[in-house]
Formats: structure tokens, C-alpha cells, sequence
């Protein structure tokens, strides 16, 4: 005779790869450390006692102690670890997106305190009141017979800080205010490409850096909603530009014309994107990574991604009330400075042959 398997009582969402220190709310989705000295939720003696199980089971690289934290995601505060219907594990995940957006946008290049798309997995772990666990994963589920036995090591490309990591608190509000709606196009392909920028930014060790670069125009692609290089040029000339103004007549298509250092930027990544894609790659590929010898086409990718995703959710949420109800845009205003300083230490650190 078969019997099914007992449904769980209990679902933990969470990142065990990541400490963000203070609480972080996405909309109905509430990001904690745990255990932390002050919780955001109450949580009943079984419910510690499963957490705490859960996290013995995730050791650091490449000591093998257990993590010190984890990241919850519960959307329940009054009862965290209640298994979640299909739509709510939707928004769990577009949150977990949202938040590796908000930190990842600034601090993948952040040469102090770097994080990746690595330190946001998130797992989804049922415990269905037996010696087992199961773990959800993408489209897979895994059940052990004895969870106490079972041990997962942090992927020795994982990024590790002493510091929690910070998420820029002004995406985690546009988004957090956002994050339920699915009404407009515009916003159905802001998710898309939240999600598309989460694979751009992995430190897999398989990961070649030439590929980063599609990842990211296809990030742009879905953010922007652009068919061509000249669509591409115009949309980043419409976005980009409280941050990039400084014009020069250069050719980009037929004939001279007046184009800011984004826009310029962006016809020749355009042009990378397509030489990789149908395998046109006859030139060196330092010539691909770097931008006018520069900036590696890959950082200044993910600085345009970020003011244009801050552009558009402007139009969507007023900004703060000191700034005019204007984006918070002092962190990039310098954009064109930036992207052409040669003497910049990390210009010359990544530089090839620096």
C-alpha cells in the first residue's frame, strides 16, 4: 500500500549566505537575520528549535563552521514559518530579487565589502515534523532521510565579510511599494530584468566574463524594451540624461550627430552584445571587457542599469520630500567624469596590463 507523504508544517524561505543586519521590508516580504538579538517577528520555541536546525546544516568555506546567521523571508510575521501558497513563493522570490538588486547595484564593484548574486540563493526548506528535510531549489526538490546528518558548504566562490551587507534603502522603498503590481508593462519588465541582472552578477568560477555582458544587455533589454542598437541609444539618452550631458558629435549611424558619453557607450556595448552572440569575436578580448581601454563594460552596465531602473520607478514613486519629490541621484551625478577617468585606482588596477 503507498501512503503520501505528510504535508509540512512549517516552510523556512531564507538566504544562508548573507547577513544584512537590520530588518528589510519588501513590500509584504520581511528580510531577517537570524538569530539576531532583537527579532522583527515572535517566534514560538518549535519555530527557533526548526531554524536553528536548518542552519546548522549550512557551513562557511573554507572553515566548515556553521554559518553565523542566516536571512529569513517570512511574509507572516504572526506565523513565519506557515507553508506558503504558490503565489506568495512567487513574491518571496521577486522580493529576494528586489533585495539583491538594491545591494548588489552598488556593491558587486565595491572593492571593501563586495557581495554577488551568490550571496542571495534563496532556499526553500519544508519540515513536515519528521527526523527529514526537504530542500526546494529552482524546480527541484530534494528530501533527505535524516536531516541532522546532512551539511551544505558555502560555494567557495561565495563573497564573505564581516559586515553585513547594506541595501540602498531608496530601491528597497520604490520597490517595496511596487512589488505586488503587475498591471503595466513597463513594471512586468522591471522584474524581468531585476531577475536577468540577479544572473548577470554570479562569481561562479564556470561564469566566463564575456557572457556577463549578455546577461546585462539582456537585462537592459528587458528593462528598456528596445529592438535595435539606434532604439537603445535613444532609450538611454532618455533616461541617462540627468546623469550624462556632456554631448560630442560623433557618426553612430548615418552621419555626425550630437551624443552624450552614455549614449556612446551604449552603441558600442550594443555592438559587443552582437559580436558575442553570433560569434563574431576577431578582436582581443580586453578590447570587449574595457570601454575605450577604461572602465570594464561590465561595471559601467550595471551603474546605467541602476539610474535607469531609478529613473523609472521615479515615475512611478515620488522621491523624498527634501529632494523636490526628485530620485535620490547624488551616488551617479558624476557619471561623466567617472566613466572617462583614467588616473581612478581602480582604473588602473583593472586596466589591462595594470
Amino acid at each position: 500500500m503507498t501512503t503520501s507523504s505528510p504535508r509540512p508544517l512549517a516552510e523556512i524561505g531564507f538566504m544562508p549566505w548573507l547577513r544584512i543586519g537590520d530588518p528589510v521590508q519588501l513590500g509584504p516580504v520581511l528580510f531577517f537575520d537570524y538569530p539576531a538579538d532583537d527579532l522583527p517577528v515572535t517566534l514560538s520555541t518549535v519555530d527557533r528549535d526548526r531554524l536553528d536546525r536548518v542552519k546548522r546544516a549550512y557551513l562557511t568555506w573554507p572553515e566548515q563552521d556553521e554559518v553565523r546567521s542566516i536571512v529569513v523571508a517570512t511574509i507572516d510575521s504572526s506565523f513565519s514559518l506557515r507553508p506558503l501558497t504558490d503565489d506568495e513563493r512567487t513574491l518571496v522570490r521577486r522580493a529576494g530579487y528586489a533585495l539583491a538588486f538594491s545591494s548588489l547595484a552598488f556593491g558587486y564593484h565595491n572593492p571593501v565589502l563586495p557581495c554577488s548574486s551568490d550571496n542571495f540563493l534563496l532556499y526553500h526548506q519544508m519540515l513536515d515534523g519528521s527526523g527529514g528535510i526537504a530542500v526546494q531549489s529552482g524546480r527541484k526538490l530534494t528530501g533527505f532521510g535524516d536531516g541532522v546528518k546532512m551539511k551544505f558548504v558555502c560555494p567557495p566562490w561565495t563573497p564573505t565579510s564581516l559586515v553585513p551587507t547594506r541595501p540602498d534603502n531608496d530601491f528597497v522603498t520604490s520597490l517595496g511599494l511596487l512589488i505586488s503590481r503587475d498591471d503595466a508593462a513597463e513594471l512586468r519588465r522591471l522584474w524581468l530584468a531585476l531577475e536577468s541582472f540577479f544572473y548577470a552578477l554570479t562569481d561562479n568560477e564556470m561564469y566566463k566574463g564575456l557572457w556577463r555582458l549578455v546577461h546585462l544587455n539582456i537585462a537592459l533589454e528587458a528593462l528598456l524594451d528596445f529592438a535595435n542598437r539606434r532604439e537603445f541609444v535613444a532609450r538611454i539618452g532618455k533616461w541617462v540624461d540627468p546623469y550624462s550631458r556632456g554631448a560630442e558629435t560623433v557618426s553612430l549611424f548615418n552621419g555626425p550627430g550630437q551624443y552624450t558619453l552614455a549614449q556612446q557607450w551604449a552603441s558600442d556595448f550594443y555592438n559587443v552584445r552582437n559580436a558575442l552572440v553570433h560569434g563574431h569575436i576577431d578582436t582581443p578580448a580586453d578590447t570587449l571587457l574595457f570601454w575605450r581601454g577604461v572602465r570594464p563594460h561590465a561595471e559601467i552596465a550595471v551603474r546605467v542599469f541602476r539610474m535607469c531602473v531609478r529613473e523609472i520607478l521615479a515615475t512611478y514613486v515620488r522621491g523624498p520630500a527634501s529632494y523636490g519629490g526628485q530620485p535620490v541621484r547624488i551616488g551617479d551625478i558624476d557619471f561623466d567624469d567617472w566613466i572617462l577617468d583614467n588616473d581612478d585606482p581602480d582604473v588602473v588596477e583593472r586596466r589591462p596590463g595594470g
